[in-house]
């Protein structure tokens, strides 16, 4: 995306999805973020990821699309 903007990769095991464990990280990452200064995180998601309802609700709005997935971004000093 940017030089600016960190991409995050994040994944939670079968048997903690559904339990707040992908919104714990999330939040605790876009914590540090704003900690070390960034403005904005970014991140790529397969469009039948269930996942991708977690960054929407997070925040996360779409920036870009490809075939098959999309990026999307986080304004942080939105949060």
């Amino acid at each position: 995306m940017a030089e600016d903007v960190p991409e995050l990769s994040v994944g939670v095991l079968p048997p903690w999805r559904g339990q707040g464990v992908g919104r714990a990280l999330l939040t605790e990452l876009a914590r540090r973020a704003v900690e070390h200064g960034f403005a904005r995180v970014s991140l790529s998601v397969e469009r039948a990821n269930h996942a991708r309802r977690l960054y929407v609700t997070e925040g996360f709005t779409t920036v870009e699309s490809g075939p098959d997935s999309d990026t999307m971004v986080m304004v942080l000093s939105e949060r």
